[in-house]
């Protein structure tokens, strides 16, 4: 679970067209959308909780979900 330990990057998809890198980041508790062209961040999503775990992407790339465990909750980006 990385508990006691730095762990940068939990899951990562990248979006249906290619063109973004989502990433799960644990000890930031937020997910990121990544621009793979221009290696910069297009936006940025804190969970609730200090931590952000695994994620799930929709088949169409619509919907991004990814699970903040410490507050028992999941946090939906659309």
């Amino acid at each position: 679970m990385g508990d006691g330990h730095d762990q940068l990057v939990d899951d990562l998809f990248s979006s249906p067209d290619g063109t973004l890198l989502y990433v799960s980041r644990p000890n930031f508790a937020n997910i990121t959308a990544i621009n793979l062209r221009t290696g910069r961040i297009v936006w940025r999503v804190g969970v609730a909780g200090y931590r952000s775990d695994h994620m799930a992407i929709s088949a169409d790339g619509s919907r991004l979900v990814v699970s903040a465990s410490t507050a028992r909750t999941m946090s939906p980006k659309t």
